[in-house]
């Protein structure tokens, strides 16, 4: 793939299904994302699933951040060292 496809062939999406998405294909998108890079070559992930009563709590929580923080919280770690030049 030329990145000039890869650049015309992304999306960003806006809004999502109310539909759950099959525990299968979680684990499917999971495991390929694995491989993948990160910034800085850091891996600084955890993947947490929620579903039922977590998911609605959670939304809930956003929800109420975003309220007194439309940009955003910032971010838990430097994707880079600080002192890099």
């Amino acid at each position: 793939m030329q990145v000039t496809d890869a650049i015309r062939s992304r999306i960003s999406c806006r809004a999502y299904l109310k539909r759950p998405v099959p525990r299968e294909l979680l684990t499917q998108i999971l495991d390929l994302a694995r491989h993948s890079p990160s910034g800085g070559n850091l891996q600084p992930w955890f993947v947490h699933v929620l579903t039922g009563g977590a998911l609605e709590r959670f939304v809930m929580l956003v929800r109420e951040r975003l309220r007194s923080h439309p940009a955003g919280e910032g971010t838990e770690y430097n994707v880079y060292p600080p002192n890099l030049h």
